[in-house]
């Protein structure tokens, strides 16, 4: 019997109908059968989420109070670490559980149906392998992105709290009820996921290979999954698969010279770009929300603390995002362009929509450098690693960008640490190194939203309760704190969630 493509979501508390939303009401001969390979593979591009975890970013030291700018209640409820929200605007933890478990629900139904469909021949037999390896992957990479944002640290002592639904089945009753395992239950079933869609995952079967899963992508996935449970050996191991022997970066000197705002977006996304592992289209309103991101004194101050001891001359970093001043201290990224998609050819109304890239060599490399950092206690092993990063990112200002290259070695690390850093020079030095490899990562991935869950990652650090925590001063003066080992590490989940009887954290 071929599959009948409906998705009930209750975790979404909506029902999904060829991505459309409708009523629980729709009759099964309206349904699509999913009868040919072309067919499986178009509710497969429907497992890829369209929100983003901005939200994040207004929670994290990267931001900070400024009068002028534009208010909105969800982004302000996540500045103050406050998790009672109801908002559901397209940048909210609301909109994002609904997205990810939509991505979910599809990756879901595309493994069914592919199981029951019969090929014809060893053609039609591999690319529905392929198929479900891919969908098994999407189905691990989104609810990852729900474990680190709704549950706590990826910590030994924290294996029995609450994990999130894992939901690997196609609903096809509204009678389901989903409860929440173990962290370590729901850890185990990613994992299961992603080992089995590596073993057939080779990514051919798309016109727009960047906007999916192919294996690269999925061993970079892989290299961050195990780095949030502190598995540094198989960090190494994946970092190593997807970087290969002749990896590239990202050319940032070679975004200088770009003539054009909207080009710096493109340079930064673009598909061509072999650092770029992954892309994914985001209905978001990232650009639109000004009052507390990004903020000049933040970003000038992390951009200005760059390598002295390489150079006599001022030493500049091209990572830091461009932007345009839009009033009193705020300034818009332009890391990330929006396009403005309209509902229909003649319509009013429509989506502000961004390409991003979500997983990429720099980010690989890095979790290279950490997990050698973290098992062998020193950068002696990474110095190389780190000076391809300075390369293509530092230039010596007044001078030509290509001609500089970082030649730096761990001692001049440590000496950089001590000069710019002197509130930690009492920290022992690996722990000080990690405090530069986490900052590298904050320049690298600035306006990006990954900065809080580098924080939460080492949230129970004792060690470094300085540095992870959070504060925030709202425009009355008030101040609100995010602590080492806060129980606000972990997101409440979203009240359409807990009113389906799913355990709140």
């Amino acid at each position: 019997m071929k599959s009948k493509y409906i998705l009930l979501s209750i975790l979404l508390s909506t029902s999904v109908f060829q991505a459309c939303d409708k009523k629980l009401d729709v009759v099964p001969d309206n349904r699509v059968e999913l009868n040919s390979i072309e067919k499986i593979n178009e509710v497969l591009t429907k497992a890829y989420s369209n929100k983003d975890a901005r939200f994040t970013e207004y929670a994290s030291d990267n931001s900070a109070f400024i009068r002028s700018g534009s208010y909105n209640e969800g982004v302000h409820d996540s500045f103050i670490f406050n998790y009672d929200y109801r908002d559901e605007d397209y940048t909210s933890p609301v909109a994002l559980w609904k997205s990810h478990y939509n991505a979910i629900a599809h990756a879901n139904q595309v493994i069914v149906s592919a199981l029951e469909f019969t090929p014809k021949n060893s053609d039609e037999k591999e690319r529905i392998k392929n198929i479900i390896a891919e969908a098994k992957i999407t189905r691990a990479y989104w609810h990852f992105k729900l474990l680190e944002i709704f549950c706590l640290p990826f910590e030994q002592s924290n294996l029995s709290s609450k994990g999130i639904p894992y939901a690997n089945k196609p609903e096809v009753s509204s009678d389901i009820s989903y409860s929440r395992e173990t962290m370590k239950a729901t850890i185990a079933h990613i994992e299961k996921d992603l080992i089995e869609g590596l073993i057939d995952l080779d990514g051919s079967n798309h016109s727009a290979p960047k906007y999916h899963f192919n294996r690269k992508s999925a061993q970079a996935f892989a290299s961050r999954f195990y780095l949030y449970q502190k598995k540094y050996q198989k960090v190494i191991e994946y970092s190593d698969k997807a970087l290969g022997n002749n990896f590239v970066l990202k050319d940032y000197k070679m975004k200088m010279k770009e003539p054009s705002f909207s080009a710096h977006g493109i340079f930064f996304n673009d598909s061509n770009d072999p650092s770029n592992l992954l892309l994914t289209k985001v209905i978001s309103i990232r650009n639109r929300v000004l009052l507390y991101y990004p903020y000049m004194q933040i970003k000038d101050k992390l951009f200005k603390k760059n390598i002295p001891t390489v150079a006599k001359g001022s030493i500049m970093d091209s990572r830091e995002p461009l932007g345009i001043k839009k009033g009193y201290d705020v300034t818009l990224s332009l890391k990330f362009i929006e396009v403005f998609e309209k509902e229909s050819a003649f319509a009013t109304s429509g989506y502000p929509t961004y390409v991003m890239s979500v997983l990429r060599n720099e980010e690989v490399i890095l979790n290279r450098i950490e997990a050698q950092l973290m098992l062998n206690g020193n950068l002696q092993s990474s110095m190389n690693d780190i000076n391809a990063i300075l390369t293509n990112s530092l230039y010596e200002n007044g001078k030509d960008p290509r001609a500089y290259t970082s030649n730096l070695t761990q001692a001049d690390v440590i000496t950089f640490m001590d000069t710019k850093y002197p509130e930690y020079t009492s920290l022992t030095t690996k722990d000080k190194l990690l405090v530069f490899v986490l900052e590298e990562r904050r320049k690298e991935f600035f306006d990006e939203d990954q900065r809080f869950f580098d924080l939460k990652r080492y949230s129970n650090k004792s060690e470094l309760k300085d540095y992870v925590t959070i504060n925030h001063i709202d425009g009355e003066g008030k101040k609100y704190t995010l602590a080492a080992g806060d129980k606000k590490w972990a997101y409440q989940l979203p009240q359409i969630a807990i009113e389906k009887g799913i355990d709140k954290n």
